[in-house]
């Protein structure tokens, strides 16, 4: 966002400072402001660290289902395969 520096120094002169010295101050404001963000620049930024974090932890919850599953299934599997020993061993 630009500072508007003719109209920042434009004020300075009606409320009474020179026009050398009001043209300098609305300067260095630009100058200070240059490159601060926006508030929309900033909830756009978190609107995309939001919407990444989300799909983090989408993949995160999806990773685990599928963790969890293979335990699962490699219990069973370990489990059948010990009820098959127990019958072959009576």
């Amino acid at each position: 966002m630009a500072l508007d520096t003719e109209r920042v120094a434009r004020r300075l002169v009606d409320a009474g400072l020179g026009e050398r010295a009001a043209t300098g101050v609305a300067d260095t404001l630009a100058d200070a402001t240059d490159g601060l963000a926006t508030q929309a620049s900033m909830d756009a930024g978190f609107a995309e660290l939001r919407a990444d974090a989300a799909e983090r932890e989408a993949r995160i919850y999806r990773a685990l289902w599928i963790q969890g599953a293979g335990l699962i299934g490699a219990i069973l599997a370990v489990g059948g395969i010990i009820l098959a020993a127990m019958r072959l061993w009576m």
